[in-house]
């Protein structure tokens, strides 16, 4: 017998959904990656992006996709 799952992630009100570039250098290599985040707001999304991948890291591109 097959069991069907519906997954859905649930939106808490107020936040939305951010998609950004991230680059960052690490020595030897950089790398680029495009990450999705929850947040209120462009700068919200920037500053918990700066967190996770430091002051260093260049994020570009932050949109809001949801």
């Amino acid at each position: 017998m097959l069991h069907q799952y519906c997954v859905q992630e649930a939106k808490v009100p107020g936040f939305r959904v951010y998609q950004a570039r991230v680059r960052v250098k690490y020595p030897g290599y950089a790398s680029s990656m495009d990450v999705a985040i929850f947040a209120k707001s462009v700068a919200m999304a920037r500053q918990l992006l700066m967190a996770q991948y430091g002051r260093d890291a260049v994020i570009s591109n932050v949109v809001e996709i949801a």
